[in-house]
């Protein structure tokens, strides 16, 4: 783990370090509330939840494109009622790393990928459960920019967490759909 992070730092160093004189660099911070639906085998056992996801990166211009490599915490509470279970919530949390790109001025369209560490925990009148692992979301966004160092935005992706400690291969996964606003530093 500590080679991938070394790594990552030698990798974020030697981009800016790349970047053309006439580039914008600058730390960007993104925060909002987030929509999740469940899918899949694992979608029947919750119902869709409510969360919120905060996005830290920093932002690379080179005109009109935009290169954002970040860090993202991302927290949703599904509510669930596992039948013969009780009743329930099942709450995911994610911290990935990743990067996105965008292109534009006033509207920035976006892709973006993040990987990282996930976990879902619930508890029940009769049942709890902790699974980790690994967690994966790819997504598309776009930016409304408001003035130079706000903007508002939507996004939507697709998350899947591969539990190591399940028994069995079958991940959590939900569609996500978030809104947000953007500060540039």
């Amino acid at each position: 783990m500590r080679s991938r992070t070394l790594s990552f730092i030698v990798g974020l160093g030697l981009l800016l370090l790349a970047a053309p004189a006439d580039a914008k660099i600058g730390l960007r911070v993104a925060l909002g509330p987030d929509f999740g639906a469940p899918l899949g085998e694992r979608g029947r056992e919750v119902s869709t939840g409510l969360g919120a996801a905060l996005n830290v990166g920093y932002a690379l211009r080179f005109g009109k494109l935009e290169l954002v490599p970040e860090l993202s915490l991302r927290f949703i509470e599904f509510g669930a009622d596992p039948p013969g279970e009780g009743d329930a919530d099942h709450n995911t949390f994610q911290l990935m790393g990743g990067a996105r790109a965008g292109w534009g001025k006033w509207v920035v369209p976006q892709l973006f990928v993040h990987l990282g560490y996930g976990q879902v925990e619930g508890q029940g009148s009769d049942y709890s459960l902790f699974h980790s692992g690994f967690t994966l979301e790819a997504g598309a966004g776009v930016d409304l920019v408001l003035i130079s160092w706000m903007r508002v935005g939507l996004s939507g992706s697709h998350c899947s967490l591969f539990p190591s400690n399940a028994g069995h291969d079958t991940p959590y996964q939900w569609i996500n759909v978030g809104a947000h606003v953007v500060a540039l530093f």
